[in-house]
């Protein structure tokens, strides 16, 4: 292989590339600017190559395209007459002289620089960006609606991208979902975008959780952390910058696993202190290959409707008028019972046969029926005593209504307060 002294021609696109991913946290493309400003640069290579650009290849037929950057190499030579092409400086841009190469094989035609295989990998993904990635975290409505539709995404991502693959990106979702984490769940929203303000990266934020052990007795390991839940990119290089932004804004602990299976792995970005039960500091592991997790929910009053597919905390629990969201339903870690599951994809919840009497607040299940109606009523067998006489003609209703939240009911039961809970719980099985 030749070692050469060469002036380093870079084309426009492709030096925008390079300024992009060192912006966005390339240490390869850093290195490869600095040395390119030099009048002449050693390079190793074969072909002697001292012209690069980049070609995008582009694939796919649907609305996103899976996107792979290659650097074209060619010899521009200046300073030989004698050369057939001299004269003809845009004969180093024909195909037929170019030789094809990943980014990674690009950097190493420097002989000055030297990177380790993660940089170089990081750099193949940062390069497909062409501008500085922004991210911000929100709890505004707009932002959760915005950020699960599509239509809202750049185009451009890996082959498969897990923000591309995702199946809360559609119209029919965006609102719900947006109203659950908002209004229901009171989440916080993570989003990454490019200069065009396209989004190539989301993650939802959970706060206040507890963190509990899992096994046969449970413990509290930590309560008030902050948890970074699945994160979605359309190009690897986003992840690294999403979990390096969560963890310069103070968020505890992350999913470790971007997938569904992994519902209970967590990693924490730092050590968590906490009090023994002397009142002594130590370090809690949150790096538990199984951990509870268990967030409480707000569910105000104007969620209307819906749920969106949770990765993480999918179980909606409930246990003496605390309603929260847990990763665990086996009863184990104090998870008592199941209200719902959040695991569809039409933007609504699954029922359990649970159910949070409106009235006095007993979590009560589908074998409280009334044998002669053969109905499912969302009363506890007590307080349906209360408000309704068997008759001949079956259960009346006795005493007053009044509408509540655009539902007519009995006033004692409007009046409870439990109603609202009831009220909420039964909005999330309905999609609109």
């Amino acid at each position: 292989m030749s070692k050469e002294t060469e002036r380093i021609i870079i084309s426009p696109e492709l030096k925008q590339r390079l300024i992009a991913a060192k912006e966005n946290g390339s240490i390869v493309a850093e290195k490869i600017l600095e040395e390119i400003k030099k009048p002449r640069v050693e390079i190793m290579s074969s072909n002697l190559a001292n012209n690069f650009c980049s070609k995008r290849c582009v694939s796919g037929q649907n609305e996103y395209k899976s996107l792979v950057i290659k650097v074209c190499s060619s010899r521009k030579d200046f300073e030989n007459e004698n050369n057939p092409d001299h004269g003809m400086p845009e004969a180093a841009d024909r195909p037929s002289n170019q030789v094809q190469q990943s980014p990674a094989k690009f950097a190493m035609e420097f002989k000055n620089l030297t990177f380790s295989d993660a940089d170089l990998t990081y750099f193949d993904s940062a390069i497909k960006e062409t501008s500085k990635v922004t991210i911000k975290i929100s709890n505004k409505f707009k932002d959760f609606e915005r950020a699960y539709n599509g239509s809202n995404y750049s185009i451009f991502g890996d082959y498969k991208a897990p923000l591309h693959n995702s199946c809360m990106r559609y119209d029919n979702i965006s609102e719900p979902a947006a109203d659950f984490y908002k209004n229901f769940a009171g989440a916080r929203m993570m989003i990454a975008t490019n200069k065009n303000n396209e989004i190539v990266g989301r993650a939802i934020i959970w706060d206040n959780l507890e963190v509990w052990r899992y096994g046969s007795t449970s413990e509290l390991l930590a309560s008030g952390i902050s948890f970074l839940d699945r994160k979605y990119y359309a190009f690897d290089f986003v992840r690294t910058l999403m979990l390096n932004y969560a963890k310069e804004q103070g968020i505890d602990m992350y999913k470790t696993h971007d997938d569904i299976q992994h519902m209970r792995e967590t990693t924490a970005f730092h050590d968590i202190q906490r009090l023994d039960g002397r009142g002594v500091l130590y370090h809690a592991d949150l790096n538990a290959e199984c951990v509870c997790l268990k967030k409480d929910v707000p569910q105000v009053k104007w969620h209307k409707f819906g749920a969106p597919y949770l990765d993480t905390l999918p179980y909606v629990m409930y246990t003496n008028g605390r309603v929260y969201l847990c990763n665990y339903d086996d009863g184990v870690t104090g998870c008592d019972n199941r209200l719902a599951t959040c695991r569809d994809t039409d933007g609504t919840a699954d029922r359990s046969h649970w159910h949070v009497c409106p009235s006095c607040g007993v979590c009560h299940s589908d074998e409280d029926f009334d044998e002669d109606e053969g109905q499912r009523l969302s009363l506890c067998r007590e307080c349906q005593k209360t408000v309704f006489k068997k008759t001949p003609f079956g259960p009346i209703f006795t005493g007053k209504s009044i509408k509540r939240r655009g539902l007519w009911l009995p006033a004692s039961i409007a009046k409870a307060p439990y109603c609202d809970i009831a009220i909420n719980i039964s909005r999330l099985f309905k999609s609109e």
